[in-house]
């Protein structure tokens, strides 16, 4: 891929978008984080893996830099719990970078494993219905294509 192709106009005018969006979204508080105090589930959660469909792994990038910008810019620790909370947004939107999953079987089990790894965790058993966001691709990759 050559760098104009990289770098297009609107890659570079929605990744200043986003990582603007990823800022206001990370002061939204949505819901208490069962068993850490004062971690919030924020409404950055809900969009992030988004920037994976619109941009591919360049989405994946953007994903990270903005969660690192928000590190420094808020004086983040860089404690245990926020690096792990930044690795399911990473790879929620790598899956949804990879747009051309050519088996549908893997695009079913990844996520049910990754509800079934949720729900064994201790903390997640106790709010088990966060994994159910997992169903959404899985939902995704049973509709036929014509109707996507």
């Amino acid at each position: 891929m050559e760098y104009k192709e990289l770098f297009t106009k609107k890659r570079v005018i929605f990744f200043i978008l986003f990582i603007t969006l990823v800022y206001i979204s990370n002061k939204i508080n949505f819901s208490a984080l069962v068993g850490a105090e004062s971690q919030f589930f924020t409404l950055y959660q809900f969009f992030g893996p988004i920037a994976g469909g619109f941009l591919g792994l360049f989405g994946v990038v953007a994903v990270l830099l903005a969660q690192l910008i928000d590190f420094v810019v808020v004086g983040k620790e860089a404690t245990l719990i926020n690096i792990l909370r930044l690795a399911p947004m990473l790879f929620a939107a790598f899956y949804f970078a990879s747009k051309e999953i050519k088996s549908k079987t893997i695009a079913i089990i990844v996520p049910a494993i990754c509800i079934v790894a949720f729900i064994l965790h201790p903390v997640g058993r106790q709010v088990w219905f966060f994994s159910l966001y997992w169903l959404i691709p899985i939902i995704g990759a049973l509709i036929p294509q014509k109707w996507r």
